[in-house]
């Protein structure tokens, strides 16, 4: 009677297991279905004196946006391959952070997140809506709140 127990109680762990774990992630794999990514903006504001790296004394307009970027964890891409596409379909020229400020990149298991902190990310000043993108995959919808914008994280 025992070792019949304990075998069904082990084929329900292993059903369980493969219904809950292994087919979903199989699944979402093999459909290229995206991530559940999330963006939070935490501040943003219109600068029209953005230093221009690797120049003396020229400047441009960009948005200046404290934000993060929060990935299931250990799915977080390169920063280099985040892209933004505008609405129209053309490249947004965004720089992910500063010398003074750069990314920080944060796995945090207990939360089973990855994220990604930009103290300073410069989008063009006429940015509203785009998608981010990790290199050509669409990873989320970003909208531009009205400016200036602040809100403390939670």
């Amino acid at each position: 009677m025992n070792r019949m127990f304990a075998i069904v109680l082990g084929a329900m762990a292993v059903i369980a297991l493969l219904g809950f774990v292994i087919v979903p992630r199989a699944i979402k794999y093999f459909s290229n279905e995206q991530y559940d990514v999330k963006v939070n903006i935490i501040s943003a504001e219109e600068d029209p004196d953005v230093a221009v790296p690797g120049t003396k004394d020229k400047t441009v307009a960009r948005i200046v946006v404290e934000m993060e970027i929060i990935f299931p964890y250990g799915a977080a891409p390169e920063i280099n391959n985040l892209r933004v596409r505008n609405e129209d379909g053309s490249d947004a020229r965004v720089v992910w952070g500063s010398s003074q400020h750069p990314p920080d990149h944060r796995d945090i298991e207990d939360l089973s997140q990855t994220k990604f902190i930009f103290k300073e990310a410069f989008f063009p000043i006429d940015f509203k809506q785009g998608e981010l993108l990790d290199g050509d995959r669409h990873l989320y919808t970003i909208k531009m709140p009205k400016l200036p914008y602040n809100v403390q994280p939670h």
